[in-house]
């Protein structure tokens, strides 16, 4: 399983938790995500839209520290319209388009939204 389908995954699990909201339990699309590898750290970011319209910037650090893999998860949202990704990191990542975990999850594709 790629990388990053396997942390969404992880990341949708958090996300849902009780005092979350379980917020993403109506997905509808992964529109866009990146990914970023350092030594000791690895960062994911997901913009997803819910089936209500409303789209959330879901981030994950993950930093292996002796062996252990601690994951901080971070949920944004995002202005529907008019904020395509986080300011922050409109051009600083390389977006992609993650199909692959729209497949995994059986969501239909962009013409949701």
């Amino acid at each position: 399983m790629p990388p990053d389908l396997s942390y969404f995954l992880l990341a949708l699990e958090q996300a849902v938790l009780p005092g979350n909201g379980g917020s993403l339990a109506t997905l509808a699309l992964v529109e866009s995500a990146w990914h970023s590898s350092a030594a000791d750290s690895s960062m994911f970011g997901w913009v997803v839209v819910l089936i209500s319209g409303r789209r959330l910037y879901l981030e994950m650090e993950v930093v292996d520290v002796e062996g252990q893999r601690p994951i901080d998860l971070e949920i944004t949202p995002l202005l529907a319209a008019q904020q395509r990704y986080p300011d922050e990191l409109e051009d600083a990542v390389a977006w992609y388009e993650p199909d692959h975990i729209n497949w995994h999850l059986s969501l239909p594709g962009p013409s949701v939204h």
